[in-house]
């Protein structure tokens, strides 16, 4: 359950910063820049899971 708030608080933050550094999206930009936020987050979440598994 921490994996999966911590996902969407990271893909959160990140939208917003998108959001705020670059212009309104449009057609096809939307799904690649919700792909990219979501890639991260789970790359992020993943790199959570092993530190803690190494703790």
């Amino acid at each position: 359950m921490t994996i999966a708030v911590l996902t969407g608080v990271f893909c959160a933050g990140l939208s917003i910063l998108i959001a705020a550094l670059l212009p309104p999206f449009e057609g096809y930009e939307v799904p690649i820049v919700a792909l990219i936020s979501g890639f991260t987050g789970s790359v992020l979440a993943q790199a959570v899971i092993m530190w803690r598994g190494r703790s």
